[in-house]
């Protein structure tokens, strides 16, 4: 509900999120949210990781690999 009441405030102010862009990193080993949840209708759930404000956040190996590929795009 807590996603609805943010939407209701920022909404009022001119803030809007975008649909396709929630992502929320659940740890290996942790249970994923009902698929039928309110939280799932408004976000995406992943256990790898994901971009936040420019920085990857997420698993050892998935940082890993994710600056193995900056390292690569930078050296081409």
């Amino acid at each position: 509900e807590w996603i609805e009441d943010y939407d209701l405030h920022a909404n009022a102010i001119g803030l809007k999120r975008h649909p396709d862009k929630g992502r929320i990193f659940i740890a290996p080993g942790r249970h994923l949210p009902a698929e039928n949840s309110k939280l799932m209708k408004h976000t995406h759930c992943t256990r790898e990781g994901f971009i936040v404000v420019g920085g990857f956040v997420g698993t050892d190996d998935a940082i890993r690999d994710h600056a193995s590929a900056k390292v690569l795009t930078v050296s081409e």
